[in-house]
C-alpha cells in the first residue's frame, strides 16, 4: 500500500532541505527499498516537489483524493441498514480477494484494518455471505473511513451507501460531527457516491517514485 510505505511531509507549508530528502532516499535504499514521497498539492510544496523533479522523480500513480464531510450530511444519504461488527471474520475479509480486487494487496489490507483500534466493521451480506464492507475509525473527532467495497455481482443496488451511512449515524452518536475518506482519482462510481453523501475534496496527492 503507498500510503504505508511513503515518506510524508507533515505540513503543507514545508520546503524542505534537499539534505533532507536525500536522507530520507539513503533511509529507504538502507532497508532496500525504493524511495517514495506522498505529495500533497499545496502551493507550499512546490519548492520540495520542484527538489524532487530534478533528483529524477516524478508522479507514478493515480491521484488521491482526501475527502471531508459533515457527518448529518452523510448520515442522510440513505436509510437502507448495514450490520456492524467490532471484529473482522473471515467472511468479511474474503470481499477484499473476491473477483476484480488484487488478493495480495487485499490480503495486506485486511490486515492493518483488523488491527485498528476504535473500529467499526460494516457489511451487508446476501444469502450469508459478505457481498459489500467497510470499516469506520473512529479517533480524534474524526470518523475515518477505510476499505469500502462492493463484489462485483454486488454492485449497483445501494450497498456501499448503507454502510456509509450508517457508519456516519454511528459517528453522530458518538458526539462526533466529522468524515474523513481518500478514494483515487478515477474510481469514479466511489466519487460519485461520496459526492452524493456530502464529502468534498479537501486537498489531492501524488506517489512520487525516482
Amino acid at each position: 500500500m503507498g500510503r504505508a510505505k511513503s515518506a510524508v511531509p507533515i505540513r503543507h507549508d514545508l520546503d524542505s532541505d534537499p539534505a533532507t530528502i536525500n536522507h530520507i532516499i539513503s533511509a529507504y535504499r538502507e532497508h532496500g527499498l525504493d524511495p517514495m514521497f506522498r505529495m500533497p498539492d499545496a502551493k507550499g510544496l512546490n519548492v520540495t516537489r520542484n527538489q524532487l523533479a530534478g533528483m529524477g522523480f516524478s508522479p507514478s500513480l493515480k491521484p488521491t483524493h482526501v475527502m471531508l464531510a459533515d457527518l448529518k450530511a452523510v448520515a442522510a444519504l440513505t436509510q437502507a441498514l448495514a450490520n456492524f461488527e467490532t471484529v473482522a471474520d473471515a467472511n468479511w475479509g474474503a470481499v477484499f480477494a473476491g473477483p476484480g480486487f488484487d488478493p495480495v494487496e487485499g490480503n495486506a489490507r485486511v490486515r492493518v484494518l483488523a488491527s485498528a483500534k476504535n473500529t467499526l466493521f460494516g457489511r451487508v451480506d446476501i444469502a450469508g455471505q459478505a457481498a459489500a464492507i467497510g470499516v469506520g475509525n473512529y479517533n480524534h473527532g474524526w470518523v475515518s473511513i477505510h476499505g469500502m467495497r462492493t463484489a462485483q455481482a454486488a454492485r449497483g443496488r445501494g450497498y456501499a451507501a448503507a454502510i456509509l451511512a450508517g457508519l456516519a449515524r454511528i459517528g453522530l452518536e458518538r458526539g462526533l460531527t466529522r468524515a474523513v475518506l481518500q478514494v483515487e482519482e478515477g474510481n469514479w462510481s466511489a466519487l460519485n457516491l461520496y459526492r452524493r453523501a456530502g464529502f468534498q475534496t479537501a486537498w489531492r496527492y501524488d506517489y512520487w517514485k525516482a
